[in-house]
């Protein structure tokens, strides 16, 4: 969004006359934009949550999907826009899914699966932010821990709180098919960089 890039303009240019930051300009324009952008959507689903009175499962949906998005990686927009609207989205079908309340049996099938995705892909990393050999393999060892104990915490939580198993469920399910948009996406990316490089030379 433009307002958002303008308004990180207005910060770091407010930050660099008062000689508090002296160099990386674009770069921390772009955190800044990134935090402002993170914000609103976080604020956004914060008052939707309050008013379903889902606000209890909004927060362990953030904090866990956050966390699997940061060691998973996966499928990123290109604009704030699209980045807002698909993350608001998404928690909406999640509120939907709360009311519906998907049957208990399809959870546990499906958990398996994208485990089992999960396990295979992560982490998927991005063209503006690659991994190196070394990172990946301490991420892919990350993402196999951290689905592992997800999975255990959803089968366990199942006997206790249906809402907030079918939370979790919810984060491995969505972070799973993001993972294979993402693997797709970067597979496209490296066969149309390799042409070009065939081209080149």
């Amino acid at each position: 969004m433009l307002v958002i890039l303008k308004l990180a303009d207005m910060i770091v240019n407010y930050l660099y006359d008062r000689n508090i930051i002296e160099d990386d300009i674009e770069i921390y324009r772009h955190g800044i934009a990134l935090y402002i952008s993170e914000s609103i959507s976080f604020s956004s689903i914060i008052v939707i949550s309050l008013f379903t009175r889902h606000t209890l499962y909004t927060i362990g949906y953030i904090l866990l999907f956050s966390k699997m998005r940061e060691t998973f990686g996966g499928f990123h927009c290109k604009s704030f826009l699209t980045c807002n609207l698909t993350y608001i989205t998404i928690y909406i079908l999640f509120e939907l899914l709360l009311i519906i309340m998907v049957p208990q049996y399809i959870q546990i099938i499906s958990s398996i699966v994208c485990t089992a995705i999960i396990w295979k892909l992560a982490p998927v990393d991005h063209a503006n932010k690659l991994l190196s050999e070394t990172m990946k393999k301490r991420f892919s060892k990350e993402a196999k821990g951290l689905i592992v104990i997800t999975l255990v915490c959803f089968y366990l939580i199942s006997f206790i709180n249906k809402n907030m198993s079918l939370t979790i469920w919810y984060c491995i399910l969505i972070n799973a098919i993001l993972l294979i948009k993402g693997k797709l996406v970067r597979n496209y990316e490296e066969k149309i960089n390799g042409e070009n490089c065939e081209t080149i030379l």
